[in-house]
């Protein structure tokens, strides 16, 4: 009996946490955000100041404030050098979008409707003249589908340019947040110190210390993982004159990210369609692409991050999905390193 009610208790208390932590990250997280990240920002500054700040002879004051404006600029700087870069390669491909639709979508699908057509027909028991309306029908749904999301993706721009306004402030509320922590960061430090009881201080310090080491090691481990595969990708399709090489790259990199599933969950069922359609040098193409990626992957994947991360692929996974639809993309990567933070801080307690 006494077992039964310490399970009923103990589900009962982590059932509320889970509770208060879903709905402070439904509710708190998106307001909370902006300046949860001036403060990581003025912590790296702070920490690049200790180093730096002696050796210049201004005041603290002053320096903080250089500092901050120096980051900004440099990061406003790197994203206008990345738009101008890409830019013209984004339009390009715009621009050749219908003609890559009427000269390959096109005649694939009419390929993929005469070799089901042609499989319908060795089955038997089906007429030649059912099999063309049931062709026709499904052509005429996948280009009205097509005309639905065009016309669907068009209805959502103006909802995202409604959004701008919302991002530029708080762009402009995280900015003066940086300056106004970078500058009194010692006296934040210190007020937050004082009120704080002595073990929520040291659990504060377990989880900074933990929670910064695990984001570095997450962050730098698959941003290599990430840039290592994307360079994989780009070679592999541009040797197989795959048009838009780079950009279908990028995007297969970035679903590389998710555990599990890796570039296998887009590579291999192209390879499959591929050779479907008697395309099978392509087929075999992106067989030994995936197989080469797979086998770099798993040679440097334990070495580079079992050892920072030890999260398992399906923890990893649950996270990740709990991080994206409760936050966004900045969930995807804080839910990973807080379910870390979290096992590090329970091994210590």
């Amino acid at each position: 009996m006494d077992k039964k009610k310490q399970f009923l208790l103990d589900t009962a208390y982590y059932g509320t946490i889970a509770v208060m932590i879903f709905l402070a990250v439904k509710f708190l997280f998106p307001i909370f955000l902006p300046f949860a990240l001036a403060g990581l920002i003025a912590y790296v500054i702070h920490r690049i100041s200790r180093r730096f700040g002696e050796k210049i002879p201004i005041k603290r004051k002053y320096f903080m404030l250089l500092a901050v404006t120096i980051f900004y600029a440099v990061i406003l700087g790197l994203i206008l050098w990345a738009g101008k870069l890409l830019l013209p390669s984004v339009v390009d491909c715009i621009a050749r979008l219908p003609k890559f639709y009427q000269s390959d979508i096109v005649p694939w699908m009419e390929r993929l409707a005469v070799k089901i057509e042609q499989m319908m027909l060795q089955v038997g028991g089906v007429d030649g003249d059912q099999i063309n309306g049931i062709m026709e029908q499904t052509m005429k749904k996948i280009n009205q589908a097509a005309d639905s999301l065009s016309v669907q993706l068009l209805k959502k721009v103006p909802g995202c340019l409604a959004c701008i306004p919302d991002y530029i402030i708080r762009i402009t509320i995280m900015v003066i947040s940086t300056y106004f922590i970078a500058v009194d960061y010692d006296k934040i430090l210190g007020f937050i110190k004082k009120i704080l009881p002595e073990k929520g201080w040291d659990l504060c310090c377990k989880v900074k210390k933990y929670g910064l080491h695990m984001l570095w090691a997450y962050l730098k481990s698959y941003s290599f993982l990430m840039f290592l595969t994307f360079g994989e990708l780009f070679a592999g399709l541009w040797l197989l004159h795959i048009p838009c090489a780079g950009w279908i790259a990028l995007g297969i990199a970035g679903f590389d990210i998710l555990p599990i599933v890796g570039t296998g969950g887009i590579l291999l069922p192209w390879a499959g369609i591929a050779g479907f359609m008697g395309d099978y040098s392509l087929a075999v193409g992106l067989l030994i692409l995936y197989g080469v990626i797979t086998i770099v992957r798993n040679i440097l994947e334990p070495r580079i991050v079992g050892k920072q991360i030890g999260l398992h692929p399906l923890a990893a996974l649950i996270a990740m999905f709990a991080g994206v639809s409760l936050a966004g993309i900045p969930g995807l990567i804080l839910f990973p390193v807080l379910l870390m933070v979290v096992i590090q801080v329970e091994k210590e307690t």
